[in-house]
């Protein structure tokens, strides 16, 4: 941005060397108080006023866009829009935003946009990890994947060639305050196998410090998993089950003893590097 000219308007200068911006906002969090008019938009009940923080948030990057318009960069300036997380709404008994890992909280949007060498509007099947963004975008930049990285680029499948697609993935959450207890999951693109370690042997213990929610999840817990050892166990068909209302792992336990052990190797290799 420059000087403004005579009338007020600012005249643009347009810079030739690359530049890089992140934009993290946490405006879908608690407490939802977006500004009006997007704050009372949908509603008052408590999905309402996320709907509107959803809303506000869409609209300024809308605005962000434009400005690239503006600029005339456009057509030169790749975007990327994605989340680290959803929003579950008692979907499984809570409002929470990283505690689980049902679908509701790890299917997450990813759109690339950059005319001319991205397909406009085209929608990519299959199963990635955010770990793939940032190959992805040294990929469509031009640049080198370093052969450390974890993820795998999307550009080729974005582009509709014929490469080999991703047969799991894979996500943790680690909770040493409050919850006490460590969360995998793995997911083909059917089933979906779910481990919970608790830190505590009998996770009441924490009832007296931190009050009745932390029993009344882990009651929850006891209810719908299988337990092994001190592992909670959860196996469910996202085809047949997509709410992920019935846990499979006792009536499929060849099935759920294969996606542990792919769970622990996949884990073992990301730790080793």
């Amino acid at each position: 941005m420059g000087d403004a000219d005579g009338g007020g308007q600012p005249i643009l200068h347009l810079h030739p060397r690359p530049f890089f911006i992140y934009i993290h906002t946490n405006d879908t969090h608690e407490p939802f108080a977006a500004s009006e008019p997007f704050g009372s938009k949908w509603g008052s009940s408590y999905r309402n006023r996320y709907e509107g923080e959803v809303t506000y948030v869409d609209h300024y990057f809308g605005e962000i866009l434009k400005s690239l318009d503006k600029l005339r960069l456009k057509g030169r300036t790749l975007v990327v829009a994605t989340s680290d997380h959803g929003s579950e709404f008692q979907e499984h008994g809570f409002l929470e935003k990283k505690v689980n890992l049902y679908e509701e909280l790890v299917q997450v949007p990813l759109i690339l946009r950059l005319p001319g060498v991205l397909p406009a509007r085209k929608k990519v099947r299959g199963l990635c990890e955010t770990m793939d963004i940032a190959p992805t975008i040294l990929d469509v930049c031009g640049l080198p994947v370093h052969e450390q990285m974890d993820g795998r680029s999307l550009l080729g499948r974005i582009r509709g060639r014929r490469t080999a697609k991703t047969a799991a993935v894979v996500a943790h959450t680690l909770h040493e305050k409050v919850f006490f207890y460590e969360h995998f999951m793995i997911r083909t693109e059917r089933y979906k196998y779910l481990r919970c370690r608790p830190f505590y042997r009998d996770p009441r213990q924490l009832r007296s410090r931190w009050g009745g929610d932390v029993e009344r999840r882990f009651e929850r817990l006891a209810s719908v998993a299988a337990r092994r050892g001190r592992f909670y166990e959860e196996l469910y068909d996202l085809k047949l089950d997509p709410a992920e209302t019935t846990n499979l792992r006792t009536r499929k336990p060849a099935l759920a003893g294969k996606l542990r052990r792919q769970l622990s190797a996949t884990v073992r290799a990301l730790t080793k590097k």
